[in-house]
């Protein structure tokens, strides 16, 4: 049984559909997607803190979005909690 990821409203549907869009025209649409996010987050919209959902034992990872062309995760942290950096066998944005 494939899950079904409830549709996005809001400022960060919205994104994420400006986001499918590129990544539908560009395999790597790098720039594209830095201005997208970018935007988003000077829009001051909040509708991405309902995602924010913490775990006391490690940092959380909470899906937003997932389709064959990216994911979308918000990862969280409890003070004092770490990740140690890694390679990744694939391109990512993050934005702290």
């Amino acid at each position: 049984m494939a899950y079904s990821m409830p549709p996005l409203t809001g400022p960060l549907g919205d994104s994420v559909a400006q986001l499918k869009e590129q990544f539908n025209k560009d395999e790597k649409p790098i720039e594209p997607v830095r201005e997208i996010l970018r935007k988003y987050i000077e829009s001051g919209a909040d509708d991405w803190k309902q995602y924010a959902l913490f775990n006391k034992h490690k940092y959380a990872r909470n899906l937003i979005e997932i389709n064959e062309n990216f994911e979308l995760l918000l990862l969280c942290w409890e003070p004092g909690q770490v990740r140690k950096a890694r390679a990744l066998p694939f391109d990512c944005f993050c934005i702290c």
